[in-house]
């Protein structure tokens, strides 16, 4: 089981990690759409908690992995 993290962002209000898979989640405020990375290392991971923006990071990195709809 993954466990959500909220966040106060512009572009999302939570995200989540599972290792199992090597999979982000994100659940965006528009449409409340959960959208799933996959591919992602546990650095990944550790990058895109760290980042200041983490729209930013989604452009920039994680849309260059697989990904769509949870």
């Amino acid at each position: 089981m993954i466990e959500w993290v909220e966040v106060n962002s512009e572009r999302i209000t939570h995200y989540a990690y599972d290792a199992e898979t090597a999979t982000i989640y994100v659940i965006f405020k528009k449409g409340g759409t959960q959208w799933k990375y996959d591919d992602c290392t546990s650095e990944v991971w550790e990058r895109f908690q760290l980042a200041d923006s983490k729209g930013k990071f989604i452009n920039e990195d994680l849309n260059h992995h697989p990904h769509g709809p949870a």
